[in-house]
């Protein structure tokens, strides 16, 4: 699985990356590896990055912290942390319309937008043994098997092992079959 994240790093710098650049990405890495193997990445924040002056002010400032401090990635230049047409609430939806004008079929988007990482996921946690209402518990939140598929808890809402007040033992551990 290859994800396809949004951020400034796919465009040479300076210039800040368009929905244009991602979905030439995409695209790519689509023919390359097929409608089965790609999907959206994971590497940002969901919400929209705050582009007001004073935000961007400081993540300059915290940018240049980081450089001083060796702690800056490869190819941090100053550009904000977001591609433009994508960064709003509703990226996916974009992402999703852009490829179905691309003349990509209904069933191929879905699978880039959830599909391939779900059944990825299901696939590594079968393989693990983990069964059905059993799950993998760690910091905050577990992930659960459920109706066959996988989704995460945020440690209360939805997962009724800790709505009962129920959590198990093993934290850092799967429980086996």
């Amino acid at each position: 699985m290859v994800g396809i994240f949004d951020l400034p790093y796919l465009t040479p710098s300076p210039r800040q990356p368009t929905l244009d650049d991602y979905m030439a990405h995409m695209t790519h890495a689509l023919n390359v590896c097929g409608e089965d193997h790609v999907g959206i990445g994971s590497d940002t924040e969901l919400a929209p990055r705050d582009t007001s002056p004073e935000a961007m002010a400081a993540f300059r400032k915290d940018e240049d912290d980081r450089r001083k401090a060796g702690v800056a990635a490869p190819g941090e230049d100053g550009r904000p942390m977001y591609v433009i047409g994508l960064n709003k609430p509703r990226r996916s939806e974009v992402i999703a319309d852009a490829l179905l004008k691309g003349r990509y079929k209904t069933t191929a988007v879905e699978k880039v937008l959830e599909r391939n990482f779900t059944d990825a996921l299901g696939r590594i946690w079968t393989g693990a043994g983990l069964r059905m209402g059993e799950f993998y518990e760690g910091g905050e939140g577990c992930w659960l098997r459920a109706d066959g598929h996988s989704r995460f808890c945020s440690g209360f809402a939805g997962c009724r092992d800790h709505e009962n007040g129920r959590r198990r033992r093993g934290v850092g551990s799967a429980y086996r079959a």
